[in-house]
């Protein structure tokens, strides 16, 4: 009885050991673990910031600000501003440099550095510093 218990229990850490090095969640098959969708978690500006919470006190979603790597090499940033309906977005490739992604749209590239631990992306450009949440 004791073998069979403990064979059991090796299956089940073993099937555990399996599910758990898929990063609880992410994507399969070896697949890029930054690929997903981000929503908006904080910003800093000139000294000052804003997280989620913040913004949801003065009435606005922060999933309307989303940040979505692609599988196939494409990103998409979205920014819906919901007092006028108007959605700007802002699209392109993006390629794995290290710890970091680079983005390129319209012959412009920035880094964003990806923190698989905390499940963010951050995106620094012209003193704005952005964080998205997986």
């Amino acid at each position: 009885m004791k073998k069979v218990v403990s064979g059991v229990l090796v299956i089940m850490l073993a099937l555990a050991l399996v599910a758990c090095s898929n990063g609880g969640g992410g994507a399969a098959g070896g697949a890029d673990p930054a690929i997903g969708k981000y929503v908006f978690e904080s910003m800093e500006m000139s000294g000052m910031s804003i997280d989620a919470s913040a913004f949801e006190s003065m009435g606005m979603d922060p999933n309307l600000i989303s940040l979505e790597i692609k599988e196939d090499g494409n990103f998409s940033l979205s920014m819906a501003d919901p007092s006028t309906g108007a959605t700007e977005n802002e699209s392109g490739t993006w390629k794995q440099n290290g710890s970091n992604y680079d983005l390129t749209s319209s012959g412009s590239t920035i880094s964003a550095a990806f923190d698989a631990s905390a499940g963010t992306m951050t995106i620094e450009e012209e003193g704005i510093k952005m964080v998205f949440k997986k």
